[in-house]
C-alpha cells in the first residue's frame, strides 16, 4: 500500500511506499521502497 501519494495534475498520481518480504531462508522480512506514477483515463 502507498504511504503518501501526490496528485500534482488532476490525471497524474505519484504514490512512494514500502513492502515486507518474507523469505523461507531469513527470519527477518526484506524491505523495498517503491515510486509509482498512474495517470487516470477519462471514458
Amino acid at each position: 500500500m502507498p504511504r503518501i501519494a501526490w496528485r500534482p495534475f488532476p490525471q497524474w498520481w505519484f504514490a512512494l511506499g514500502e513492502q515486507a518480504a518474507f523469505q523461507q531462508s531469513s527470519a527477518h522480512p526484506q524491505w523495498s521502497t517503491w515510486l509509482m506514477l498512474e495517470r487516470e483515463l477519462s471514458p
